[in-house]
């Protein structure tokens, strides 16, 4: 069985987006609210819904860290430079 916390066992899902990844939650969602189906089944569509959850968390969690990295930019005096001394785009920007 697949490690639940590791969403390498399930590959397609790591192409997925974070709109993506949580819409395909919620039809998983949605599929085993509906019942009706086979306890094989069941356990297959759990195990997906839990890799999509950890996928969603991380990618959350890496757009916390970017938004947090460009609040401690914004607040520093500084301005990032490239190895070349300028910054990235020659907008005064690191990104």
């Amino acid at each position: 069985m697949t490690d639940p916390g590791d969403p390498s066992g399930y590959p397609d899902l790591e192409a997925l987006s974070f709109e993506e990844a949580y819409r395909r939650l919620s039809e998983v969602a949605v599929f085993l609210e509906d019942g009706g189906v086979s306890l094989s089944d069941a356990v297959a569509r759990y195990e997906e819904g839990m890799q999509l959850v950890h996928l969603c968390n991380r990618l959350l969690d890496d757009a916390e860290l970017r938004v947090s990295n460009i609040n401690d930019w914004v607040t520093d005096d500084s301005v990032p430079e490239m190895d070349d001394g300028s910054d990235v785009d020659g907008d005064g920007l690191p990104f």
